[in-house]
């Protein structure tokens, strides 16, 4: 990937995990599903676990950002799926009401 694009994404992944994290990202989740899921899920453990979610998305991308080989970009894209597939675990288990 580009270095803008990195440099980028890092930042963007991380101001919005962070701010999920500390529980302040109330407009980022908000769609037109968000009262059924409000019903079903505690939406304060739902901004944590997604927040560290972008927090993990946002440092592999900074270190990716280093390295150009194949074998980089392949961990780099295991990181991330296995973030956001523990994120959809963590919320399907920890996060119903």
């Amino acid at each position: 990937m580009g270095t803008a694009f990195d440099s980028i994404l890092t930042v963007a992944a991380l101001v919005i995990g962070v701010m999920l994290f500390l529980g302040r990202g109330d407009f980022f989740m908000n769609d037109k599903n968000s009262a059924e899921r409000d019903k079903q899920y505690d939406n304060k453990k739902v901004q944590k676990g997604f927040g560290v979610v972008l927090i993990i998305v946002g440092i592999a991308t900074a270190v990716s950002g280093f390295f150009d080989s194949t074998a980089a970009y392949l961990i780099y894209v295991a990181v991330v799926v296995a973030a956001f597939t523990g994120g959809v675990v963590y919320m399907k288990k920890y996060c119903k009401k």
